[in-house]
C-alpha cells in the first residue's frame, strides 16, 4: 500500500502486525553487498502506523564515506533518525544519533505501537566497523509528555546478572499488559541467576 503525506512523499506503509525483520534501516554501510562499491549512502524505512491510524513512525538512516585513515583503511560514519506523527502527516524528528559512545555504525530497527497508541518501541542497533557484535537498544517514544527513552539492554542484564554480561535479543514489542518483551539468549562471563533462554518485560 502507499500514501502520500506531506512529509513522506511515497513510503511503505505497515501495521504493527506486519512489520517486517530485518528492515532496511538497521544495518546500512557505505558498501555494498559484496563490500566494495565505497560510497556515501542514504535510505528511508517503511512507515509503522499505530492501532488508530493517526500515529505514524519512520526511520532515516544515512553511511557516510569519510574516506581513508592513515593505514588506507575506508572510513564509514552513520547516522539514524526517528520521526514520528501524531496526526497522520506532519512528521517531526523525535530522536536522533550521529555516533555516541564511538559506535560509527549505527541503525534502527521499528518494533510496535501499543495498544493505545501512545508509545512506540524501536530497536537502535549500534557497531563498530571492523569489529564483531553489535549492542541493541530500546528507544521508547512518549507522546505526552513527548521524550525518547533509550535503555541500553547489555547495562540492563548486567544489572540483573550482577556483573559483565551480554545477550542476543529480539525485541518482541508491547505485550497485553502494556510492557515491552524481550526475547533473549545470554552470554555471560559469569554464571546467570536467570535462565539462559528465556523472555523477560520491561516497563
Amino acid at each position: 500500500m502507499l500514501v502520500l503525506t506531506n512529509r513522506v512523499s511515497v513510503a511503505q506503509v505497515v501495521g504493527t502486525k506486519f512489520v517486517p525483520k530485518p528492515q532496511k534501516t538497521v544495518a546500512l554501510s557505505c558498501w555494498d553487498e559484496n563490500g566494495k562499491d565505497y560510497r556515501s549512502r542514504s535510505v528511508r524505512g517503511l512507515v509503522l502506523v499505530a492501532r488508530d491510524s493517526l500515529h505514524r513512525t519512520f526511520v532515516e538512516v544515512s553511511a557516510d564515506a569519510t574516506g581513508k585513515d592513515p593505514d588506507g583503511f575506508e572510513n564509514c560514519h552513520n547516522r539514524a533518525a526517528l520521526f514520528v506523527s501524531t496526526d497522520r502527516e506532519s512528521f517531526r524528528k523525535v530522536f536522533q544519533y550521529d555516533g555516541e559512545e564511538g559506535a560509527v555504525g549505527s541503525g534502527i530497527q521499528l518494533i510496535d505501537w501499543s495498544a493505545d497508541s501512545k508509545q512506540m518501541v524501536a530497536d537502535l542497533v549500534l557497531w563498530k566497523y571492523f569489529s564483531e557484535g553489535w549492542a541493541h537498544n530500546l528507544l521508547i517514544y512518549s507522546e505526552k509528555p513527548e521524550a525518547v527513552k533509550k535503555v541500553i539492554l547489555n547495562d540492563l542484564f548486567s544489572r540483573i546478572a550482577q556483573g559483565p554480561c551480554s545477550a542476543d535479543v529480539e525485541l518482541l514489542g508491547f505485550g497485553p499488559n502494556g510492557r515491552i518483551a524481550v526475547k533473549y539468549n545470554e552470554q555471560v562471563k559469569k554464571p546467570m541467576p536467570i535462565e539462559t533462554n528465556g523472555k523477560f518485560e520491561v516497563q
